[in-house]
């Protein structure tokens, strides 16, 4: 097919409205007209004609290409069919194919030199048309006359030439149907007929399968040329557009307004949608988690836990998709430290090391004291998601995650021995939903959105994303990540300090949420890990349950948006003005609207979002008052 984007206009004698290619107007800006009646850009009629024009110019751009080819394959030809047809008429042929090579180049020849302007064009194609009909009767002619009855190796080969020619037409009179027709029909049908006429059933056959070939490229090219025309139409859509929007300065606003207005409600939607169906998941995961303590029958426990799996699938799959809008709503903000990336890189082989070796696959992580600037949750989580593919797509072999130096970054590499993806996926697989070996959509396979994270969050903190990688040979990821600064390290955060699991026994916890179903979730899971539990709708309501409980609390867990227009972050701060003292407090919210997450970011207080895994819920509720034991000392 002919790429639209290799035949810009040339001609200075473009139609009113339309600037020239040399003139780059149509990324650069385009002249206003002088009037509705004189110079009316983008007219349907001068559109059509530009379309024309960029036909015409180019099938003449193939001329070279295909005078090449007659006299190439035509010497072949002359030379294969000696012994097998009549010389006489092989010498008419010859010199038939002659005069049309001689045509061939001299109506290329005027073309150049004329250089004409889209008005002309119609003329130039009509020339084109009787070129491509004039070679289509010789070769038809080669088809018939020079048609070995008796000789199955001269009609193969007279087939192979034809078949060859008529599929090369594909590529060199596709973008104007009219001379491709004129070359492909007046070629085929005199074989096709003969083939016929010889009565054996080889020729029957072969006449079949001709008819069969030429409708394949009869409606083949109708296609490609029909996707050209799009795209030809397409492009001088987009200058009428171009010319418009600058013309138009009020038009511009309203549909930046307009495009304001789309993204708002988008993240409008996605918070709604990101409360509204996390609350109920978090209190199923609260209840299954749970009835599973609970339970004491083997065969009732196993249904239990393939519940819990069931919810957790869903929990993933959720995120997931909430993360890709959330970044593409850009709610995510970056937080900039220096971080040491061996804690980190422990996370991951303590998390990953145990699916990797039921594989039978070796995870090696080399050790390393390096520090690293940039946001260390959404590192993690990139590498994260690299590891998990990698796992996922290697069957034999090994993991490495290793650092290279590179400049004033460090470079992280995740190597591994998997399928191996093709050059001409590496693209494709950032996108989303896109995997290479998942056509049933198996949910055990992933959701295909793992690498299309990795894309956005390495856009997002400005770090070079890299893929090396062929089938059979395995892949390696690479992010390039600033060094940081030993003196700038950042207090550890919750989920760097030990996450062993402590006795909560006695513990009283605080839990504010407006959803009853999320509450009586928390407290009987909370209860069974042997916390003391005051749980409330409101602050006014919290208030009158811990008059009645002398014991201070060593934890506040508050959803975000509570009812009247209050806030967790509210009511964690008049609790802890109240007893006088800073009591450890964290906000879990289902919210993804940029506001809320900002206000909820500044508050202060560690924020959760839901739905909030059971065992990660324990392991953050360890970990604050480890920290906050910690500090008292």
């Amino acid at each position: 097919m002919i790429s639209p984007r290799r035949h810009s206009l040339q001609s200075s004698a473009i139609p009113a409205g339309y600037p020239s290619s040399k003139s780059n107007a149509e990324t650069d800006g385009i002249v206003a007209g002088e009037g509705p009646h004189k110079k009316e850009a983008g007219t349907r009629e001068s559109r059509e004609l530009l379309i024309l024009f960029e036909q015409v110019n180019a099938v003449y751009r193939t001329n070279h290409s295909v005078v090449a080819a007659h006299v190439l394959v035509a010497c072949l030809l002359y030379v294969g069919l000696q012994g097998h047809a009549n010389p006489t008429l092989i010498g008419i042929w010859a010199a038939g194919m002659a005069l049309v090579v001689v045509a061939y180049l001299w109506v290329g020849y005027q073309f150049r030199r004329a250089a004409p302007s889209p008005e002309e064009c119609p003329l130039w194609a009509k020339r084109r048309i009787a070129l491509g009909f004039a070679a289509g009767i010789a070769w038809g002619f080669a088809g018939a006359a020079l048609f070995p009855a008796n000789d199955i190796a001269g009609q193969a080969l007279l087939t192979m030439v034809l078949v060859g020619f008529g599929t090369g037409s594909l590529t060199s009179s596709v973008s104007y149907l009219p001379a491709n027709y004129a070359l492909v029909i007046p070629m085929l049908v005199p074989f096709i007929i003969r083939s016929g006429w010889s009565g054996t059933r080889e020729g029957i056959i072969l006449a079949v399968l001709l008819v069969i070939f030429l409708g394949f490229i009869i409606n083949g090219g109708r296609n490609i040329n029909r996707v050209l025309i799009n795209a030809l139409r397409t492009r001088f859509e987009n200058i009428d557009l171009i010319a418009a929007l600058t013309q138009e300065k009020t038009a511009a606003e309203e549909a930046r307004q307009q495009a304001e207005s789309a993204n708002r409600q988008k993240s409008q939607f996605l918070a709604s949608a990101s409360h509204d169906l996390r609350q109920p998941l978090h209190a199923l995961g609260l209840f299954a988690a749970a009835l599973e303590e609970k339970i004491r029958y083997p065969e009732v426990r196993s249904i239990v836990r393939n519940i819990s799996d069931s919810i957790a699938a869903l929990e993933t799959l959720f995120n997931e998709l909430l993360d890709v809008s959330k970044l593409d709503a850009g709610v995510i903000l970056p937080t900039w430290t220096s971080f040491p990336l061996q804690s980190l890189l422990n996370r991951i082989i303590a998390d990953y090391g145990p699916a990797a070796k039921e594989k039978g696959l070796q995870l090696i992580i080399r050790p390393t004291r390096v520090i690293l600037y940039s946001d260390p949750i959404l590192i993690e989580r990139i590498l994260r998601n690299l590891v998990s593919n990698s796992i996922r797509y290697t069957v034999k072999g090994k993991i490495l995650l290793g650092i290279r130096h590179e400049g004033n970054n460090k470079r992280i590499e995740v190597w591994d021995t998997g399928i191996g993806i093709p050059q001409d996926q590496h693209e494709r697989v950032f996108e989303e939903f896109y995997q290479l070996t998942n056509p049933e959509r198996d949910r055990t396979k992933g959701l295909g959105l793992g690498l299309a994270i990795v894309r956005r969050l390495t856009l997002l903190l400005g770090h070079p994303l890299s893929l090396d990688s062929a089938p059979d040979k395995g892949s390696v990821f690479r992010v390039s990540v600033p060094i940081g600064q030993m003196d700038q390290l950042s207090e550890p955060s919750v989920t760097e300090i030990a996450n062993h699991d402590e006795n909560l026994t006695g513990k009283h916890i605080v839990f504010i949420d407006d959803e009853r179903a999320v509450r009586e979730g928390m407290e009987t899971l909370l209860a069974q890990w042997g916390c003391h539990v005051s749980t409330a709708g409101s602050l006014e309501e919290c208030l009158r349950v811990l008059n009645a409980s002398p014991a201070k609390p060593d934890l506040i867990l508050a959803d975000y948006r509570l009812r009247e227009g209050n806030t967790g972050a509210e009511a964690i701060r008049q609790l802890q003005s109240i007893y006088g003292t800073e009591i450890p407090g964290a906000l879990i919210t289902g919210d993804t609207a940029p506001d809320r997450i900002q206000e909820a970011q500044a508050s202060g207080y560690y924020l959760l979002h839901k739905p909030v895994v059971p065992r990660r819920l324990r392991v953050f509720i360890n970990s604050v008052l480890k920290k906050d034991s910690y500090r008292k000392k």
